[in-house]
């Protein structure tokens, strides 16, 4: 008999959502189950539906600032940090209705929620908890380390989270990528309507809209530019700090757009009409946006970070890479995006292996299923 799947996560979170998404492609009996304290709230949108299957802490949602920023952070984590004693008892009460269940925590408070609740469990931590957060703060890496050590399993995305894990728990992850929808891309990508005769002529954004992905000096470096600065910018983001939104709109011209969070489909089709995305955050793990725009056919300019060097050639022939010290770094990746405009992005077969969402949580099923 199939073990109950339970992913315990916030519902806004598209990552953990998504990796839901792949389960229940795979796991059609017992259906899996999200487990979450977070909902919607703080202006995100609503990822889930209702055909998911939906179990519920004490949800928070009622409680949050209506806005996104770090006055909303510091409310959430301090309220987060207040009820975590009743969460591990609603914890502990949803375990013994489901017994014999496999747990995927995804995020370190939800790590350390199943660790609280001595659980058996996966633990899913993201890049900024591990590269910014536990080297910023003593106590929240003492206390990571402790959640992490008691999980069954740990998996991190880019080999950058797995050796900084190593050092600080001893415990070596397992690496598995952050998949996308290849085959939702595919059909987009192959759709003639979702084409133009035009050829594409604007930039793209699609980070988070806060300090660390560094829009700003895409802004500044646009704006400055003297071969491309009628250049449009499109940008959208899955969240975002209200005070650093604020400084950005400031800095546009009539041509850009502020689009904010778009469905996958309306996603994939900006990537697809889109000249060059530009990600260039000062701290990367395994970014999934980077990866659907390129399977989109876009030519993406990176910053240098770990995950680059273990790109398929495929793959890494659609990249730029800047160097954000060089004065005219957009001007360079706007060149060699018209240089490369006309050629076809063609997966190899480790891209595909490696990139499909589906393909990923198989191979993490399997993994959990060997030491759960």
């Amino acid at each position: 008999m199939t073990r109950q799947v339970v992913f315990l996560c916030g519902a806004r979170d598209y990552h953990a959502i998504d990796w839901y998404r792949s389960s229940v492609k795979l796991i059609t009996s017992p259906k899996p189950i999200i487990l979450t304290d977070l909902i919607q709230a703080e202006g995100f949108s609503k990822l889930i539906s209702s055909s998911d299957r939906v179990h519920k802490l004490l949800i928070l949602d009622p409680l949050l600032l209506p806005f996104q920023g770090s006055l909303a952070n510091v409310w959430r984590n301090l309220l987060k940090l207040l009820v975590f004693p009743l969460q591990v008892l609603l914890l502990h009460s949803f375990a013994r209705q489901h017994p014999c269940s496999i747990y995927y925590a995804h995020s370190m408070y939800y790590i350390c929620l199943a660790s609280a609740a001595r659980l058996s469990f996966v633990g899913q931590p993201q890049g900024s908890e591990i590269l910014i957060r536990a080297r910023k703060s003593l106590l929240y890496r003492f206390f990571s380390k402790v959640a992490m050590r008691s999980a069954r399993l740990i998996t991190v995305d880019s080999t950058d989270m797995a050796n900084i894990i190593s050092q600080t728990t001893g415990i070596r992850p397992l690496i598995i990528q952050n998949g996308i929808d290849t085959t939702a891309i595919a059909k987009i990508t192959s759709y003639p309507e979702h084409t133009t005769n035009q050829p594409a002529s604007r930039i793209l954004s699609a980070r988070g809209l806060t300090p660390l992905y560094q829009i700003d000096q895409v802004l500044s470096a646009r704006n400055r530019s003297c071969l491309y600065g009628t250049l449009g910018l499109d940008i959208v983001y899955p969240f975002y700090d209200e005070a650093y939104r604020d400084l950005i709109l400031q800095e546009l011209k009539p041509s850009d757009r502020i689009l904010g969070r778009l469905s996958h489909t309306k996603l994939y089709q900006l990537y697809q009409q889109s000249l060059l995305f530009v990600s260039i955050p000062s701290s990367d793990s395994s970014p999934r946006s980077v990866y659907e725009a390129i399977f989109c056919g876009c030519i993406v300019a990176v910053s240098p970070h770990g995950y680059v060097n273990s790109l398929p050639e495929s793959m890494l022939s659609r990249l730029f890479i800047v160097d954000l010290t060089c004065p005219t770094w957009l001007d360079d990746a706007i060149s060699f995006a018209l240089s490369q405009q006309s050629v076809p992005f063609v997966p190899c077969s480790d891209a595909l292996l490696r990139f499909d969402q589906v393909e990923s949580f198989m191979t993490l099923y399997n993994h959990t299923l060997s030491c759960i």
